[in-house]
């Protein structure tokens, strides 16, 4: 039951995502912005690869009672590279700012 794994971890990194926004959104400090902003990146590629490659998710046809989504893997993984490409993309515009 690959899938029930898999859907608990990508709850628990999401739990995390949420968390660090949350955080993200009281920092004051750019240093501290940018730091939360890579940890943010680096959960994003984790979000990623569990869905992908540590992971996976069925196609749908592991048992008779399954009800995975064949859609299920790439939506996740879709999401994961979402969230690390806007957190990289604030890295940069934070490094690149003047104080």
């Amino acid at each position: 039951m690959e899938c029930v794994a898999a859907a608990k971890t990508e709850y628990g990194i999401g739990v995390l995502i949420v968390f660090l926004a949350i955080l993200l959104g009281f920092a004051e400090s750019r240093e501290i912005r940018m730091g939360i902003g890579i940890g943010l990146g680096f959960v994003g590629i984790l979000a990623a690869l569990v869905a992908t490659v540590l992971i996976g998710f069925c196609d749908g046809s592991c048992s008779s009672h399954c009800t995975c989504n064949p859609m299920t893997a790439p939506v996740m993984a879709g999401m994961g590279i979402a969230a690390a490409l806007i957190s990289f993309i604030n890295v940069f515009y934070l490094s690149r700012r003047k104080s």
